[in-house]
């Protein structure tokens, strides 16, 4: 993050521009203090990573190592007024959950974003996200959720000018090894969806994929997404469909109230021998009958997401069901409450597709005046 960059960010409780502290103009903002212009609220920017939260809840998702490094660089005031426990609980798991997957579940590296063939790589992206890559050169862009950053890699490698990366956990941090060529284009701000600490109406596009689901009140979050890109500028979300994914509705999330009492680690060595099930299935059943009869195996349930997991590792599988039987918040969407996200804000809807069969993905444009 640079000091131009702070044109895009705004305090999270009043709304005010914030600068930079004590920051030579001429260096990326690596640690340092944004402060308020208007009601002078400090907020810390530790390894690249500016933490915006609302005060009250800033001690739910700080660690204990990150209060630390605050106290002992001498930035105390960034923690006046913070407060922690009226934070809802599920989002507080939501946020832990997904930071031990990314931080002590080995699913993929940073060599997979290249890898076109790869599920983090080029083609399954822009199948999820299927924008006009020719409307991204030179915009500026926001990843909702961002992950360990696979989203902002496909973005960059678009040709946008600026990323920003809202990520609610600390795996954040890891960020910028795992995008090392464009990390200075990047913009990090660990903060909630809900809350985002990003002007209205300054950027050309908006994503979220395969995380809105997890999203505890996913109409706030596109709410979010709608108010910060600019007339003529673009939301793109990719969400778990109710439609065709009966073994979720009907299999998996039933079994969660069993499961998640269970330690995630334990959660996750449960979810090996389904992936063992799973990938016998797709090895010895799916892909060979594909092979010898295309016309019959297309009609097998789930064919099409199937295929899609016969391009990945196993290593990477136990990760994606890991990622399906720990997850606090998992929303399955029908149609028509996609397509209700996007009219209840205004959004034209360009595209809206049952990708794989068992994902919804939509594009919506915010009109221009002129429309």
């Amino acid at each position: 993050m640079h000091i131009e960059d702070l044109e895009f960010l705004c305090c999270v409780d009043c709304n005010s521009r914030l600068v930079a502290l004590d920051h030579n103009p001429s260096l990326p903002i690596v640690e340092g203090v944004l402060e308020c212009q208007g009601c002078q609220r400090q907020f810390p920017v530790i390894g690249s990573v500016a933490i915006i939260f609302h005060k009250e809840v800033l001690l739910d998702f700080l660690s204990e190592r990150e209060v630390c490094h605050i106290r002992s660089t001498k930035r105390e005031r960034c923690l006046d007024g913070a407060g922690g426990g009226s934070c809802n609980k599920l989002q507080v798991k939501v946020a832990e959950n997904w930071s031990y997957q990314w931080n002590e579940v080995p699913g993929w590296d940073s060599t997979e974003y290249g890898n076109s063939d790869a599920f983090a790589g080029k083609r399954a992206f822009w199948n999820f996200i299927p924008l006009n890559q020719s409307d991204l050169q030179n915009a500026n862009a926001l990843v909702a959720c961002g992950g360990l950053g696979r989203e902002a890699y496909h973005l960059l490698e678009a040709g946008c000018r600026r990323v920003i990366v809202n990520e609610i956990g600390d795996e954040i941090f890891r960020i910028p090894q795992m995008v090392p060529d464009s990390a200075n284009r990047l913009i990090l701000i660990r903060s909630d969806v809900l809350h985002l600490p990003v002007r209205s109406a300054c950027l050309d596009a908006a994503v979220c994929d395969h995380a809105l689901q997890h999203v505890l009140d996913h109409r706030t979050a596109y709410k979010e997404l709608s108010r910060i890109v600019r007339p003529g500028g673009r939301v793109a979300i990719c969400v778990y469909s109710w439609e065709n994914n009966w073994i979720m509705t009907g299999c998996i999330e039933p079994t969660k109230l069993i499961l998640h009492p269970l330690p995630l680690k334990l959660q996750r060595y449960i979810a090996w021998p389904m992936t063992v099930c799973v990938f016998a299935v797709i090895h010895a059943f799916y892909r060979p009958l594909s092979a010898v009869a295309p016309g019959v195996a297309s009609h097998l349930p789930l064919f099409t997401h199937m295929m899609f997991w016969a391009e990945c590792r196993f290593k990477f599988l136990w990760m994606a069901i890991f990622d399906l039987i720990h997850a606090p918040v998992s929303h399955h969407f029908r149609q028509v409450e996609v397509q209700t996200l996007a009219d209840q804000h205004n959004l034209v809807i360009e595209s809206l597709i049952n990708t794989n069969g068992t994902l919804w993905s939509m594009i919506a444009r915010k009109p221009s005046p002129t429309n």
